[in-house]
C-alpha cells in the first residue's frame, strides 16, 4: 500500500511540474521603455524602471525569447522621442521562430515617437560666402540665406546624385520641425510661367539631337510655340546656370521627355545661350521627344521632333532659391543652402540622412507595432522581407518619409490598419511579388481604413502601389493628395479594392487612373467595387492599361475625370452598376490591334509561363468562368488566332448610370 501512494505521490508531482513548466514556458513579459526619463541600466521591468532606448529593449526580448522560444513579450513606450541614427532591425534568427509573440506598443495611449532624422544645432548655419552670394537669384537678398557645412556634422549623402534617375531620391531631405521644405526648383511649384504653362512646369521647344532640346527657337515642335519659357521672366537665367555649371556646380532638370508620366531627372552637360539648346549627359531611354510624334529620319539613335508639350524644371540649384523655405544641396561646396521662413527655423531643422529602412522587419513572425508615430527616415519607413508573416501595423502615423513609407516583398499575412500615411517621398505602400501567382497561393494582406495622403513628394508615386502580387484586401481607406494614381495594380492577381474613397488625383502626371492596372491576359480575379472616386484632374477613374484583363467593376460612383472608365484593349473586362457623373468620355478601345497584342509575343508568353492547362490554373479558369459569367472559355480560348486576342473581346458595360459624360467610345467587343 505504501509503494501504491509513493506512486501516485511521485505521479502527482509529475503532472505539478509539467503544468509549471508549462505555465513558464507560455509566460507573458513586459518590457517599459522611457525616452525622457528612463535608464538603460534599469531593469525594465516595471514603468518606474524603465529602459531608456528601444534598441535595450530589443535586446532584452531577444535574450527572452532564446531562453523561452514560445514567449509572448510587450514592449510598451512611454510619450518621448526616441532617435536612432540607424535602423531597427527584427531578424529571423532573433524573432522568426514563429512560435514566439512580440508586440510594441504605445503605453496607454502615450504618443511615442521613433525618430529617423538628425536635428541640426543652430550654431552650424553660418551666414553666406562671397562666392555663394554671387550665384543667388537676383531676386533675393542674400543676406536672407544660410549655409551648412555638410562635412562638419558627418553627413552620409553627399557625393552627388546619378546622372540619370527616375523614382528615388538619392540625397538628403530637409524639414524644419514636421514640415518638409521644398527643394528648391525653376519654376516654383505654385508659379505658373504663361498662361498656357501648367503650374511648376516649363516646356521644350522641340528636339535637336536624342540628348538635346532646344529651349527656345530651333526645334520643330509640333505645336509651333517657340515661346523662351526658360527666360520668361528673367533674360539671365540660362547665363547664369551655364556660369554656375562652368564654375562646376552641375545642374539637373527634371522632365517628361518623353512619355506625360514617370518623370526623369539627369544631369545637364551643356547649355548653349548662342543656339539656345541644353544637351545632357545621358540620352533619356529612348530618346528625345514626345512619343507620340514623328521620328527625326535616319536619326542614329534615334529620336524624335517633340510635340513642344514636353514639360521640364530645373532641382537644387542655389541659383534658383527665390522664395522662403526653399533650400538645396550643392556636392561641389558639400553644403546646403536654405532660405528660412523665419530666422528662428534654423534652431529647428532636421535632416534625414538614414537611407536604410527605420524599422526592417527580415522573416520574422507575430509582431505588432500599434499606436507608434514613424517620423522621418532618408529609407523606408517600415520593411518587410523575407517571408516575414503575421505582421500587424495599427493605429501608427507615419509620415516624413522621403522614400516609400510601408515596403513589404514576398511575406503574406499582415494587416494595416487604420493608420495615418502622409508626407511620404515615394509610396505611402508598396508591395512586391507577395503571394504566388503560380501556384495562385493568397498573401492574405489586408489594408484596411487607413488615411493616406500627400505622398510621391519626391518620387512621382502614388498611394498604394502592388507588383506581381495575389491575393490583397484594399479596403475603407481615405486616399488623396497624389501625382498620380490612390492605387496601382501592376500584374496582380486576385485583388480585392472596395468601400475606398479617393480623391485629388494625378495632381502631376497624366495617363494614370484613381485605380490604374497593368498586366496582360492573365491578371484575372480583381474585384473593384463600392469606391467612392472623385476630383481626379487629368486623370481616368478605372484604367485597365494595356491589355489588362478580366477586371470586374460594380457599384462604383466615379465623379469628374476625363475618362470615367479607360479600357486600354484587354479581354473580359466587366463594368456595371457603376454611375459615372461630369466625366470627359467612357473609352473601351482596341488599341491591340495597332499594338499588336497577338499570339507570339510577351502577352501569350505572360500567359502561358503559369502552365494554364493544369492545376491549380484550369480549375481557377473554371471557377472565374462560373462566378463571373465570362463568355471566354478560359484559358485555352485566348491562345487561339480564331479568338482573335488582339481585340478586347468580351468587355461588357451594361446598367450604368450616366450624367454628363461627354462621349461613349466603345470598340467592337464581340468580333
Amino acid at each position: 500500500m505504501t509503494k501504491i501512494w509513493n506512486s501516485m505521490k511521485k505521479i502527482k508531482l509529475f503532472i505539478f511540474a509539467i503544468f509549471i513548466s508549462v505555465i513558464a514556458f507560455a509566460q507573458e513579459h513586459n518590457i517599459y521603455v522611457a525616452a525622457t526619463d528612463g535608464n538603460d541600466s534599469n531593469s525594465g521591468n516595471t514603468v518606474t524602471n524603465a529602459f531608456r532606448t528601444l534598441a535595450t529593449a530589443q535586446n532584452k526580448a531577444k535574450s527572452i525569447f532564446k531562453s523561452n522560444p514560445s514567449a509572448k513579450v510587450n514592449i510598451y513606450l512611454r510619450e518621448g522621442v526616441y532617435y536612432s541614427s540607424s535602423n531597427y532591425i527584427f531578424n529571423a534568427d532573433d524573432f522568426g521562430n514563429g512560435q514566439s509573440e512580440l508586440i510594441i506598443a504605445a503605453y496607454n495611449e502615450e504618443k511615442p515617437i521613433l525618430m529617423g532624422n538628425r536635428t541640426i544645432p543652430r550654431d552650424k548655419w553660418k551666414t553666406l560666402s562671397n562666392t555663394a552670394k554671387e550665384r543667388c537669384h537676383p531676386n533675393v537678398d542674400p543676406s536672407k540665406l544660410y549655409e551648412l557645412d555638410l562635412t562638419t556634422i558627418g553627413m552620409n549623402n553627399i557625393t552627388s546624385l546619378p546622372d540619370m534617375f527616375t523614382t528615388v531620391w538619392n540625397s538628403v531631405d530637409l524639414f524644419v520641425g514636421n514640415d518638409r521644405m521644398q527643394l528648391s526648383q525653376y519654376p516654383n511649384v505654385s508659379q505658373k510661367v504663361t498662361e498656357k504653362s501648367q503650374l511648376g512646369w516649363i516646356t521644350c521647344n522641340g528636339s535637336k539631337d536624342a540628348s538635346t532640346f532646344y529651349y527656345a527657337d530651333g526645334g520643330s515642335p509640333a505645336d509651333k510655340d517657340f515661346t523662351n519659357e526658360l527666360e520668361y521672366h528673367d533674360k539671365t537665367r540660362a547665363g547664369r546656370w551655364k556660369k554656375s555649371m562652368g564654375n562646376g556646380h552641375d545642374l539637373w532638370l527634371k522632365g517628361n521627355w518623353r512619355v506625360p508620366w514617370d518623370p526623369i531627372t539627369i544631369k545637364v552637360k551643356e547649355i548653349n545661350t548662342t543656339e539656345k539648346y541644353i544637351r545632357f549627359v545621358k540620352m533619356p531611354p529612348l530618346g528625345m521627344g514626345s512619343k507620340y510624334t514623328a521620328e527625326v529620319p535616319d536619326s542614329n539613335p534615334v529620336y524624335r521632333y517633340g510635340s513642344g508639350d514636353e514639360t521640364y524644371f530645373a532641382i537644387n540649384y542655389l541659383d534658383e532659391i527665390d522664395e522662403p523655405g526653399e533650400w538645396a544641396i550643392d556636392f561641389k561646396d558639400k553644403k546646403i543652402y536654405f532660405y528660412p521662413k523665419a530666422e528662428k527655423d534654423l534652431s529647428n531643422v532636421i535632416l534625414s540622412d538614414n537611407n536604410t529602412s527605420l524599422v526592417k522587419l527580415d522573416g520574422v513572425s507575430n509582431i505588432t507595432f500599434s499606436g507608434i508615430e514613424f517620423n522621418g527616415n532618408l529609407g523606408y519607413g517600415i520593411e518587410i522581407v523575407n517571408g516575414s508573416k503575421n505582421i500587424t501595423l495599427e493605429g501608427c502615423k507615419i509620415h516624413n518619409i522621403s522614400s516609400t513609407g510601408i515596403h513589404i516583398e514576398k511575406s503574406s499575412e499582415i494587416r494595416i490598419q487604420s493608420n495615418d500615411i502622409f508626407n511620404i517621398g515615394s509610396f505611402a505602400i508598396y508591395a512586391k511579388q507577395c503571394g504566388n501567382l503560380y501556384t495562385l497561393t493568397d498573401a492574405n494582406i489586408i489594408i484596411d481604413n487607413n488615411h493616406i495622403y500627400n505622398m510621391g513628394l519626391l518620387a512621382f508615386n502614388g498611394g498604394i502601389g502592388l507588383l506581381e502580387c495575389a491575393g490583397f484586401t484594399i479596403s475603407h481607406n481615405l486616399i488623396h493628395d497624389t501625382p498620380k494614381s490612390c492605387i496601382e495594380n501592376r500584374n496582380g492577381i486576385k485583388i480585392l479594392i472596395e468601400y475606398n474613397e479617393m480623391h485629388n488625383i494625378a495632381l502631376k502626371s497624366g495617363d494614370t487612373g484613381a485605380v490604374y492596372s497593368y498586366g496582360g491576359w492573365y491578371t484575372y480575379g480583381n474585384v473593384l467595387r463600392y469606391n467612392f472616386i472623385h476630383h481626379i484632374c487629368r486623370g481616368n477613374g478605372l484604367y485597365p492599361d494595356d491589355g489588362d484583363s478580366g477586371d470586374v467593376m460594380y457599384n462604383n460612383i466615379i465623379h469628374g475625370g476625363v475618362n470615367g472608365f479607360h479600357v486600354g484593349g484587354g479581354h473580359d473586362n466587366l463594368m456595371y452598376n457603376n454611375m459615372i457623373v461630369n466625366c470627359q468620355k467612357i473609352n473601351i478601345d482596341n488599341r491591340g490591334i495597332d499594338r499588336n497584342y497577338r499570339l507570339g509575343t510577351k502577352y501569350e508568353q505572360d500567359l502561358t509561363r503559369f502552365s494554364v492547362n493544369a492545376t491549380p490554373w484550369s480549375k481557377w479558369g473554371e471557377d472565374l468562368m462560373r462566378e463571373y459569367k465570362y463568355q471566354t472559355n478560359l484559358w485555352t480560348e485566348i491562345l487561339t488566332e480564331e479568338y482573335g486576342p488582339e481585340k478586347p473581346r468580351n468587355c461588357s458595360f451594361n446598367d450604368n448610370v450616366l450624367i454628363e459624360v461627354g462621349e461613349m467610345k466603345i470598340s467592337d467587343i464581340k468580333d
